[in-house]
């Protein structure tokens, strides 16, 4: 069975190619702060500014290579 990771400084994970993964993609909206990208990979959750290109450029490389579309969530920061 053919595997992909996404690893940060401290941890990494497996994702199954072609078989549905837990991910989430997160676009908080600014409300009390100033909103945020988050992208929840099974257990490994990864944070990026607002403004910054780079957490959707590696969700599209996961689409990509996992062949399956990510939930995508818009919500407020509380």
């Amino acid at each position: 069975m053919d595997k992909i990771f996404v690893s940060n400084k401290w941890d990494t994970i497996f994702l199954e190619i072609d078989q549905k993964n837990e991910i989430t993609f997160w676009d908080i909206l600014p409300a009390r702060g100033s909103g945020r990208k988050e992208l929840d990979l099974k257990e490994l959750k990864i944070e990026d500014a607002k403004s910054s290109l780079t957490l959707l450029g590696l969700l599209a490389q996961i689409e990509e290579d996992t062949g399956q579309e990510v939930e995508r969530i818009e919500a407020y920061d509380d």
